[in-house]
């Protein structure tokens, strides 16, 4: 079930916990259509910035727990190298109880940091990941994973989902534009127990850290909008099918709508016509 759908259109934090700790703020004009969204503010030489957050119903308990949110970088955007620039957080926090904090992480990086093919890939081109507690890096660079490169100054849905039946049965997801781009199951993170469930959310756009290697380059933000969380599958907002004819929501009718309203007669569409980009 959904518990949480916050767009920020009314400028209102919709009961999210806001922390000071670095630049950010709700602005009008920036959003996914248009209207409000979240603008954090990364600021050259200093890995700080705005970060929110929010609990989550016990019933969800060690999941799954599903969230989605739509993010864009500004134009000429640097990733941050070889680490995962922090964008959003599931949190299992019960340190109050004796218990030690864990967490999945939610994160963007320079794609060349997969080596390999991508290494010659400029900075200014991402890549979605994920992390364990203790910076346990996943990439989309094993069999079966689907890489999908980010560009700046483009809206991206992402979805991050994990589920933690005990120490060693567990999985996390991350899709990207409703294409599942990474899966690991199994992995033992040293922390969790068997009485650990998630307890809240936190929305984070961090870069760098003490080292200077890691700082931003330059002022440059991420915006980020349609926060949504459930105990299943989200995916991107659904594209217009009205008389308009923008069928997949890319801003315009054109070539691709027209094939694509054939196959709607002819029968039903292929999955990978979803998003294809047909001409």
């Amino acid at each position: 079930f959904v518990f949480e759908c916050s767009d920020w259109n009314n400028s209102s934090t919709d009961g999210w916990d806001i922390s000071p700790y670095g630049g950010g703020s709700i602005r009008s004009g920036v959003g996914f259509n248009g209207t409000a969204a979240w603008r954090a503010d990364i600021t050259a030489g200093s890995h700080d910035s705005i970060y929110f957050a929010k609990g989550v119903p016990s019933s969800v308990g060690v999941g799954p727990l599903h969230a989605r949110l739509y993010v864009k970088f500004s134009p000429g955007y640097v990733f941050m190298p070889s680490a995962l620039q922090k964008m959003f957080y599931l949190n299992m926090d019960k340190q109050d109880q004796g218990l030690p904090y864990d967490r999945v992480m939610l994160g963007v990086t320079r794609a060349n940091t997969m080596g390999g093919s991508y290494t010659s890939l400029p900075h200014t081109v991402g890549i979605f990941g994920f992390d364990y507690i203790g910076h346990i890096q996943h990439f989309p660079d094993q069999p079966g994973d689907t890489p999908i490169l980010i560009d700046p100054n483009r809206w991206y849905a992402v979805e991050l989902m994990a589920q933690w039946t005990s120490r060693t049965q567990n999985v996390v997801k991350v899709w990207v534009d409703g294409q599942l781009q990474m899966e690991r199951r199994n992995v033992d993170d040293g922390v969790w127990t068997s009485a650990h469930t998630f307890t809240g959310v936190d929305d984070a756009s961090h870069y760098g850290g003490n080292d200077p290697y890691y700082l931003p380059p330059q002022n440059q933000f991420v915006y980020k909008d349609h926060h949504v969380l459930a105990t299943s599958y989200i995916g991107p907002i659904r594209a217009s099918t009205s008389l308009q004819g923008d069928l997949d929501g890319n801003g315009k009718v054109d070539l691709d709508d027209l094939r694509r309203m054939i196959y709607m007669l002819v029968g039903t569409v292929p999955p990978d016509l979803a998003k294809a980009d047909l001409d």
